[in-house]
């Protein structure tokens, strides 16, 4: 490897493999012996990764949205009017 500035030896990639599964056994280990739930540990990551560990809006600024909402909802279904009755096309019979 000529872009590395250290020779390192040539050692098979399973070796490097089973350094890395130690290195994370090591690390569980000292999660496990600090005192870490590591069930909820992982769930808790896994959670705040996927983004439902979002915080809850702030209840005033929640409830002035649904009240823009309701009435955005209001104006527009009353300026629509009726839109559920179908109109009937020519030489349709009722």
């Amino acid at each position: 490897m000529p872009w590395l500035p250290v020779h390192l030896p040539d050692v098979d990639f399973r070796y490097y493999s089973l350094s890395l599964m130690f290195g994370a056994a090591l690390l569980t280990l000292w999660f496990v012996l600090v005192g870490y739930d590591l069930k909820d540990l992982s769930a808790r990551t896994i959670a705040s990764l996927t983004g439902y560990l979002l915080p809850r809006p702030d209840p005033a600024l929640e409830a002035l949205l649904r009240d823009a909402f309701d009435r955005f909802d209001r104006d527009l279904s009353s300026a629509i009017g009726d839109c559920g009755a179908m109109p009937q096309q020519p030489g349709e019979q009722s």
